[in-house]
């Protein structure tokens, strides 16, 4: 399984799952994992972090681009779609 190194305000490693909708991201996240998806225009991923607080980071070429916090699973799910068709 691959892993997620460096997660902001995380320590250790996560294991990381693909996830290309937005309903596999409720599961993923509570079970301490971290939910990524990635194309040509970037990567996506969203995690709960070691304070219980819901994490999401878009990336291009390398760089953060976009991070946020959310207070609701759903609130990082809406996030994660828009970033879907983003990157697709």
């Amino acid at each position: 399984m691959p892993v997620a190194r460096g997660l902001t305000d995380t320590r250790g490693d996560r294991d990381a799952v693909f996830v290309l909708s937005a309903a596999g991201i409720s599961s993923t996240i509570k079970a301490g994992k971290y939910a990524t998806a990635a194309d040509s225009n970037g990567a996506i991923g969203v995690w709960i972090d070691d304070k219980g607080q819901i994490r999401g980071e878009a990336m291009r070429h390398l760089r953060t681009i976009d991070s946020q916090t959310f207070k609701t699973i759903k609130a990082a799910k809406e996030w994660y779609v828009a970033w879907l068709k983003k990157i697709a």
